[in-house]
């Protein structure tokens, strides 16, 4: 559940394939990222990461200011908790 741009604490921790375990996943370990970007936000960082690993399109995070490096650790987080 999304509350004022947060993921809201729940009992069990996300499934995979649940963008709130992305958002963690990039919050925790990329907050230079993170800053200042709300949960929906980072979250379609995660859709367009699974989409550049179908082949759909290779740069398409650049249009969202992230760094190759960056792209590719988003890739890495999305493919193990996002992308199904």
């Amino acid at each position: 559940m999304w509350v004022e741009g947060r993921a809201q604490p729940s009992s069990a921790p996300p499934a995979a394939g649940d963008p709130g375990r992305f958002v963690e996943a990039v919050r925790r370990q990329m907050p230079e990222l993170a800053v200042d970007r709300r949960d929906e936000e980072i979250a379609d960082l995660g859709t367009e990461a699974c989409a550049s690993m179908r082949g759909e399109d290779q740069d398409n995070l650049s249009a969202y200011g992230v760094s190759a490096a960056q792209a590719d650790q988003l890739r890495v987080f999305a493919r193990a908790d996002l992308c199904l």
